[in-house]
């Protein structure tokens, strides 16, 4: 029921419509886009580049050294993707939930995310001896 004067903003408000749902057309830039992309791409990015460094100054060290830290390194990432990939939604859900300016959401997705990691360490840790079992021949 549409009220004489009224624009769709403040209909929705009254039907307690979510602003979204309106059909009003939003512009959405590049820079928008990237302000939200770019710190997960910078996230996602840094433990390549981790692996690099260490990579490149074991190198130095002797062969054998850098041989083992390959294969130590794909072991350790094999054993921790699942909790890589659940842990790095978090990423997604508090960009989103802070484009919604529902902070409140964000930060328990935050929580979930740090108490989620927790959870994780003592399990990679007893997956250890799993890894030593692979390359002990």
């Amino acid at each position: 029921m549409i009220i004489s004067g009224e624009t769709g903003w403040t209909q929705a408000r009254r039907d307690n419509i979510v602003p979204s749902m309106l059909a009003t057309e939003t512009r959405i830039t590049y820079r928008q886009i990237l302000a939200i992309a770019l710190p997960m791409v910078i996230s996602q990015a840094s433990e390549t580049f981790m692996m690099l460094a260490d990579r490149y100054f074991l190198s130095f060290v002797s062969m054998e050294a850098l041989a083992a830290a390959m294969s130590g390194g794909l072991s350790n990432f094999v054993f921790q993707s699942l909790f890589i990939g659940l842990i790095g939604y978090t990423n997604a859900l508090v960009a989103q939930y802070y484009g919604a300016d529902k902070l409140h959401r964000g930060v328990r997705t935050v929580t979930q995310g740090i108490i989620l990691s927790i959870i994780a360490y003592p399990v990679t840790l007893a997956l250890i001896p799993l890894g030593r079992m692979t390359f002990v021949w």
